[in-house]
């Protein structure tokens, strides 16, 4: 006997023959026993559709599953979720291509969102990039570090960002901008270093300045958008 399903507009669903799974809608593949085995395809009534390999009605193996808001993940999957190698491109912010364990993104990856083309390529940790690099067009740096997540959904990172011009930063980040109390900044076209406190990715109150000579002097950055453009006033009797 075919499986019969009836679904109501609340997407609350009976399936009537098979009490395996209350979800499914409608399923197409090979059967075994009245389960599900090798290619097919399920569509369930809170949306979802999967596809692949599927085993005792669960995919393992390689396959495809297109939630109902439009996110879609493609790649292999262990017991119904993804395990392996893996791309979820979620419909309005990021796309992740790279290892995962479980249903997390876990290992090596690659991360891509959307609203600001930021680039994030390192290793991930239950879903949370937990060390390697950020390439953001719009601050035009690159980052290198440590990363940790803050409750609050605060991206933390120790390390360097590295500016095309050949500027680099070293201290603390939050969410990829400088934020330090005591960072050090290190101008390519001049060899001066400075060091002094940065937030939200801007040099801010006196920097001690040090010349290729050794001698240092105090300095304010006096540039609204340090991304653009270096301006610095040197402070006297400070």
């Amino acid at each position: 006997m075919q499986n019969i399903l009836v679904c109501f507009y609340l997407h609350i669903c009976l399936l009537i023959t098979a009490p395996y799974d209350q979800s499914r809608r409608e399923c197409q593949s090979q059967w075994n026993n009245n389960q599900m085995v090798g290619e097919g395809w399920c569509e369930y009534c809170h949306g979802r559709t999967d596809s692949g390999t599927f085993d005792k009605h669960v995919l393992n193996g390689p396959g495809r599953r297109k939630q109902a808001n439009g996110d879609l993940y493609t790649g292999n999957f262990k017991d119904n979720e993804p395990h392996g190698h893996g791309q979820m491109e979620r419909t309005d912010t990021s796309i992740y291509t790279g290892s995962w364990n479980r249903g997390n993104a876990d290992g090596l990856g690659q991360l891509l969102a959307r609203e600001n083309g930021s680039f994030f390529v390192g290793t991930f940790k239950d879903n949370k990039l937990d060390q390697g690099q950020v390439l953001s067009p719009v601050r035009k740096t690159f980052l290198t570090g440590t990363f940790q997540h803050e409750e609050g959904g605060n991206l933390l990172a120790d390390g360097r960002s590295v500016w095309p011009n050949g500027d680099v930063y070293e201290g603390s980040f939050v969410n990829a901008l400088q934020e330090d109390s005591n960072a050090t900044f290190w101008e390519a076209s001049t060899g001066m270093t400075y060091v002094g406190r940065w937030t939200k990715g801007q040099p801010v109150g006196i920097h001690s300045r040090t010349k290729l000579d050794g001698t240092t002097e105090k300095v304010q950055s006096v540039q609204a958008d340090f991304a653009e453009k270096r301006e610095w006033k040197v402070l006297k009797n400070t």
